[in-house]
């Protein structure tokens, strides 16, 4: 962001833009998420903290569940940026770089993991109806490639119960610990998916 007056305030108006493009984006907004951060402020005099800065740099993550999704979140961002460049007369130099694809399974894999899981962890036990997650993970890569699914092993909420914080703790929560009583469950599952995938 570079302007005369100060790039300060044009920045609250793209997060506002931003946010009126996302609620406007019918059929697609609960697939993506995008979340941002600002850097410190650029100033010509850096000691002289009374001085307008006369450049900001704001930066952040864009996650989306398709790619077509993923193609319009770009395209959107660039159209808020030129419109906040034409009202007001700023400059500013987008640059988006793509990170890890959405992870997505494909209906065959999924189907045997499913059978396999049941068989395994029982009816009650299988849950096939989650809310996709944002989260990065390498797995995407290979799915591109070869058609595969990505599962979850329930960690349980008991493991996490020693560090007084709340249950249920995600992967990356620093109160996480994994709960070492999976680990016969996890060898059960791939020990019959095998067998269901490479029969004797």
């Amino acid at each position: 962001w570079e302007c005369a007056p100060g790039p300060t305030p044009h920045q609250s108006w793209f997060r506002q833009y931003n946010r009126l493009w996302r609620q406007r984006a019918a059929g697609s907004r609960d697939q993506f998420e995008i979340s941002y951060h600002s850097k410190p402020a650029l100033r010509s005099i850096e000691s002289a903290a009374s001085v307008v800065p006369e450049a900001a740099v704001r930066g952040g993550t864009g996650r989306a569940l398709t790619p077509e999704v993923q193609d319009q979140m770009e395209a959107g961002i660039g159209r808020i940026c030129t419109g906040i460049e034409a009202t007001y007369g700023v400059r500013i130099s987008l640059r988006y770089t793509r990170g890890c694809p959405p992870t997505i399974n494909a209906p065959e894999p999924s189907q045997i993991a499913r059978e396999v899981a049941r068989a395994v962890v029982g009816e009650s036990n299988l849950l096939t109806h989650l809310k996709p997650s944002m989260g990065a993970e390498d797995f995407a890569y290979l799915a591109r490639v070869v058609p595969g699914c990505y599962v979850w092993l329930g960690n349980g909420d008991a493991a996490t119960a020693t560090h007084g914080a709340k249950s249920g703790c995600m992967l990356h929560s620093p109160h996480y610990d994994f709960n070492d009583d999976i680990i016969a469950t996890g060898i059960r599952y791939w020990v019959k998916l095998v067998e269901t995938c490479l029969p004797r």
